[in-house]
């Protein structure tokens, strides 16, 4: 049996409802498809480790609008947040690239009307034509929907199809002794951020380190200069998950860890994809959490000495030889 059919629990569900994405002041969804036997299990997004997200139990109310007539595929939920959008949005992705006649209906974020530059760019990358778009607004009935099997689960599982299928862009060359450093300069300061991470650059630079805010490039530059250098490092967050769209991966990834909670995903995208990585954690003595995250989200927190980050990371360096 080809390894993908053993992952396709895909099905076609006549008269499904779509229901339209309420986000919610802790950012979970409330949506979800339905039948007139209920909720399909395969449209809800699952996360901290297999639990679903706070989704709907009952369908929405009966009076709704009809979408145009024939077969769709579910895309997902689009995710305005990088990491999340890769990892979620894009977690049924295997199937859209398989089915790639169908045209795809994805649930937007309430209030969101348009797609932004860097998601095209990215669906552009996996070969996925934007002519098969369709936003879902409102309450929705359609005629005949192919909801798929999710590929990853956050901080639980990726299955080796989806790697398959997010894998589309051949790395660029390793320039010998090229280190990058991910800076989260260009971050939004409502998701995370690091307070005094300029004078840890600076510091880097001086030991020969380039430093590199994804945020002000495309996605297609961000591939080139993560895939050309030697070692990748950064305060652990989405940039590293770009990884993802690389069909294979001969950088070493140091991520460093600047916060208690742990984050499985940098395991299971390493262990999946084969790379070799070096987790580096940074000692409560050298930060400060100036405000808690969220549930499990990343803190604010104030860099009191960037020697305390240099250091181990320069003792990663040197395990390399």
């Amino acid at each position: 049996m080809d390894p993908a059919d053993q992952l396709m629990r895909c099905e076609l569900f006549h008269d499904v409802l779509a229901r339209d994405v309420l986000i919610e002041r802790s950012g979970q969804h409330r949506s979800g498809l339905f039948t007139r036997e209920g909720i399909i299990e395969d449209s809800l997004l699952r996360r901290h480790y297999g639990t679903f997200i706070d989704a709907r139990i009952d369908p929405p109310p009966g009076r709704v609008r009809y979408g145009p007539p024939g077969t769709f595929i579910f895309g997902g939920y689009l995710q305005t947040h990088y990491g999340h959008f890769l990892l979620e949005t894009l977690n049924t992705v295997w199937a859209l690239r398989k089915h790639a006649h169908l045209p795809i209906v994805w649930i937007p974020k309430k209030g969101e009307t348009q797609w932004l530059d860097w998601q095209l760019e990215i669906l552009d990358l996996l070969g996925i034509s934007r002519d098969r778009h369709v936003l879902n607004r409102g309450d929705t009935r359609y005629e005949r929907m192919l909801v798929a099997q999710a590929g990853y689960e956050i901080q639980r599982t990726f299955h080796p199809v989806q790697e398959a299928a997010l894998g589309q862009v051949a790395p660029a060359p390793i320039i010998a002794g090229k280190r990058l450093w991910l800076s989260r300069s260009g971050s939004s300061r409502s998701r995370a951020g690091m307070v005094n991470e300029d004078a840890l650059e600076a510091q880097l630079e001086s030991h020969g380190w380039n430093i590199f805010v994804p945020e002000r490039h495309t996605v297609a530059r961000q591939l080139e200069e993560i895939s050309s250098a030697e070692i990748v490092s950064g305060i652990a967050g989405s940039a590293f998950h770009s990884v993802l769209l690389l069909d294979h991966v001969t950088s070493t990834l140091m991520p460093v860890f600047a916060r208690v909670p742990k984050n499985e995903n940098f395991t299971t995208i390493q262990r999946q994809k084969g790379f070799k990585q070096i987790r580096v954690d940074l000692p409560p003595s050298a930060l400060q959490v100036v405000k808690k995250g969220h549930w499990h989200g990343a803190d604010f927190v104030r860099l009191l000495e960037p020697d305390l980050v240099v250091g181990p990371l320069l003792e990663a360096q040197n395990l390399l030889g």
